[in-house]
């Protein structure tokens, strides 16, 4: 694989993990994951993958985080000159069109215990059945802060890769949205390599601390999933939540 292919890949790697579809508001994560995610992803080998890379991509910082326009082969930015020599340049976007694979649709839900007590610790996985060829995740997961909270800082040990198969998941970063906000966390991560893993399991694990009183309950809400395979193909899912009560 030449070089300038290597790099395209890593592009279409590094545009879809970092923020999904481009019809949706700015996903996760600070700018830094840019530089991270860049430079991990040049590592990854896409030797299996027939997949055009967008053309040309456009990172910018907003308050919520950061924002990514990818624009389709189709619909690059063209330059034109006119007879006086003055160049114009057009712009045109549109949500990117990702080829999604045609395996069946991999069930991803929140394993959660019903009822914990205040003042305890408990961990949530999020599970995955049966899934071919796995190489990278993202996925979004909301609760309720004055009930529950992730153990630990920012970033932390609170949350931890999780089996699938035989090998542990990676995870390149997680972080709260908004930044230093219990109640929405956000989490990217992806094999480094050749490596890919099939089978069932969690792909993370989350440590949970118990601060709500009893009589009170927190919805334990999944959103956002994406899964890819070896080949770049966004894998079809089916999303189950949760919920936890807190018992005395």
């Amino acid at each position: 694989m030449l070089p300038s292919q290597l790099h395209q890949c890593d592009s279409i790697f590094a545009g879809r993990f970092l923020m999904g579809d481009c019809s949706r508001s700015p996903f996760f994560l600070g700018s830094i994951i840019t530089i991270i995610m860049i430079i991990g992803l040049l590592s990854f080998a896409c030797s299996s993958s027939n997949v055009a890379a967008p053309s040309s991509t456009t990172v910018t910082q907003t308050s919520t985080g950061i924002g990514l326009t990818i624009l389709p082969p189709s619909q690059t930015p063209k330059t034109t000159s006119s007879p006086s020599s003055v160049s114009t340049t057009v712009t045109t976007t549109a949500p990117p069109t990702w080829e999604t694979a045609t395996d069946p649709a991999v069930n991803v839900h929140v394993n959660i215990p019903s009822i914990v007590s205040s003042g305890t610790d408990f961990v949530a996985g999020i599970a995955i059945g049966q899934v071919n060829h796995l190489v990278a995740y993202q996925f979004r997961l909301t609760y309720d802060p004055a009930v529950i909270q992730i153990s630990g800082s920012e970033g932390g040990d609170g949350v931890a890769g999780g089996t699938v198969g035989s090998l542990t998941m990676p995870i390149d970063l997680w972080m709260f949205s908004p930044a230093g906000q219990q109640g929405t966390m956000d989490i990217i991560g992806h094999f480094r390599g050749t490596q890919e893993t099939s089978g069932t399991g969690d792909i993370t694990e989350i440590h949970f601390h118990v601060i709500g009183n009893s009589g009170s309950s927190s919805d334990v809400k999944l959103s956002r999933v994406e899964l890819f395979n070896a080949q770049i193909q966004l894998l079809n899912t089916t999303v189950a939540s949760g919920s936890v009560s807190i018992g005395q």
